[in-house]
């Protein structure tokens, strides 16, 4: 073994043969050529730049795979093509898992909605992912919004101004109650305690934090005509005395809308008879 104050055995210190620099000069040459080579590659041959994918559109490329099933198609299984393509030739597939779209022109044509609920959690759980869903679905008249107003006091969402912005798309309504009670150790993400410790709760109607007073005003102010359903999930109370109380809550704030505006009686015809007569003259 060799130490740092006792030199090594060998002749290290001397001038390297000149065959070996002639081949430590091949192999630093052979690096600089590929070196050289990798941008070159990048920018002459069929290589992307690092982090950048072939672009390519999917409508074309679908179209393009289906010409290649009616081309090479010789059978089916479970509702999928079977191809045969000669040998040599290109080959092409495609990978889908969900496409709501055909679901959506469906649903259309049978006159029926399709109501997404925005949940936390799920690939919906605001204004904001709907919105992005709805444009891939290209504004889809059957693609609609289950409101729920509990879910969104657990993200401390405004759920009144919700109404307000997508009151177009709500066809249909959860009627549940929640709250949400922050303190220094939860927050929204409070998942893993019981429900009973959880910063954000299910509850409920009437126990929780939401104002269906408000909810109900917003609703009848934009003419919703579709259910009120209750949706009894609580932490505390039980299920059957959920549903006793939840029925009447959900009765005793329906609104049933005004035909008339309140002040309507300064536009009626004046009979100046009766006004006369009232008058005494």
């Amino acid at each position: 073994m060799n130490t740092g104050i006792q030199s090594p055995p060998g002749i290290w210190w001397k001038p390297a043969h000149r065959a070996e620099k002639i081949w430590v000069g091949i192999a630093f040459a052979w690096c600089m050529v590929l070196f050289a080579m990798m941008p070159l590659w990048h920018l002459k041959g069929e290589q992307n730049p690092a982090g950048i994918r072939y672009r390519v559109d999917p409508q074309k490329y679908m179209a393009r795979t289906q010409e290649f099933i009616d081309a090479y198609r010789v059978g089916e299984q479970d509702g999928n093509p079977i191809v045969a393509p000669p040998p040599g030739s290109d080959v092409y597939l495609l990978g889908q898992m969900w496409r709501w779209t055909p679901i959506l022109n469906e649903y259309d044509k049978h006159g029926v909605d399709v109501c997404y609920e925005i949940h936390p959690g799920e690939d919906m759980f605001d204004g904001a992912t709907f919105e992005m869903f709805l444009a891939a679905v290209k504004n889809h008249k059957r693609c609609c919004i289950n409101y729920d107003p509990s879910h969104f006091v657990l993200q401390h969402l405004d759920y009144l101004a919700f109404i307000d912005i997508y009151h177009e798309r709500i066809k249909a309504f959860h009627v549940k109650d929640a709250e949400f009670n922050p303190d220094g150790r939860q927050g929204v993400y409070s998942g893993f305690q019981p429900w009973v410790n959880r910063a954000g709760r299910f509850r409920s109607l009437g126990d929780g934090q939401v104002d269906f007073g408000a909810v109900f005003s917003k609703l009848a102010a934009y003419d919703y005509d579709s259910w009120a359903v209750l949706e009894w999930e609580c932490c505390l109370k039980d299920s059957v005395q959920g549903a006793a109380e939840g029925a009447p809550f959900i009765a005793s704030h329906i609104i049933k809308v005004t035909e008339k505006s309140f002040d309507d009686f300064t536009a009626r015809a004046i009979d100046k008879k009766q006004v006369q007569r009232m008058l005494g003259i």
